[in-house]
C-alpha cells in the first residue's frame, strides 16, 4: 500500500481484514495504528522498487495521478488498484455482517456514492435479514432429499424470501418463521 492519507486508510482496513498489509507513506493520518498493519515512513518513490518486490497486491493511493501511474508502471503483473478508480483490481465499500457480506463499488467513479449506499444499507439492514440468512441455510437443507427439482427448491426459497408473514414472524420467533416456510413447501411437494 502506498499513501497514508484516508483513502489509503480506508483500503489498508478494507486489507487488513484478511491479510498482511504493509503501508509506505511520507505521513500517515490518525487512525492507521490502530488497523495492525505495518507503516513504513519513507518516501514513495525512494523505495517503491523494494516495495514491488514485496507486494502481491499494489494499491496507489498517494492523491498524485502521476505518482500513481508510476507505481502502476513498476507494479508489472500483479494486481493492482488506485485511488483514482482505474487499475486491475477493485476494493469495494462492504457491509460486513454475520452470515452475509454485501459489495458496492461505482468502479471508482464515485467512492462516495458507494459509502452513501453502504451506510444506507447498513441502516435499514436489521437483524431480521440476519435471521431470514439463518432460516434459507436451515430451510435448504431441509428441503434436500425432499424436493428434487432444483427449479422448484429454486421457487420456494425465493417464495419464503417474498412472504411478508415470514418476515414478521423472524422478528419475534425464527423457529415459527421455519415452521411457515416448510408449510410453505407442501405447495411443492
Amino acid at each position: 500500500m502506498l499513501g497514508g492519507g484516508s483513502v489509503g486508510f480506508r483500503k489498508a482496513a478494507f486489507l487488513a481484514r484478511e491479510s498482511d498489509v504493509t503501508v509506505l507513506s511520507r505521513d500517515f493520518r490518525p487512525g492507521f495504528e490502530s488497523l495492525g498493519v505495518t507503516l513504513v515512513q519513507g518516501e514513495i518513490e525512494e523505495r517503491l522498487e523494494e516495495m514491488m518486490a514485496e507486494a502481491d497486491i499494489v494499491v496507489a493511493a498517494t492523491g498524485d495521478r502521476e505518482l500513481n501511474q508510476r507505481i502502476v508502471d513498476a507494479a508489472k503483473g500483479k494486481l493492482v488498484n488506485r485511488d483514482d478508480g482505474t487499475g486491475n483490481f477493485l476494493i469495494p465499500s462492504v457491509v460486513f455482517r454475520n452470515g452475509y457480506t454485501i459489495a458496492i463499488s461505482t468502479g471508482g467513479r464515485s467512492p462516495g456514492f458507494s459509502r452513501y449506499l453502504r451506510l444506507k444499507l447498513e441502516s435499514e439492514l436489521g437483524p431480521e435479514t440476519e435471521a431470514m440468512v439463518r432460516l434459507q441455510a436451515q430451510l435448504r437443507d431441509w428441503l434436500r432429499g425432499r424436493l428434487q427439482r432444483q427449479s422448484d427448491r429454486e421457487a420456494l426459497l425465493r417464495a419464503v424470501l417474498e412472504a411478508e408473514d415470514v418476515w414478521a414472524l423472524l422478528v419475534e420467533d425464527e423457529e415459527a418463521a421455519l415452521d411457515r416456510a416448510k408449510a410453505m413447501a407442501e405447495d411443492y411437494l
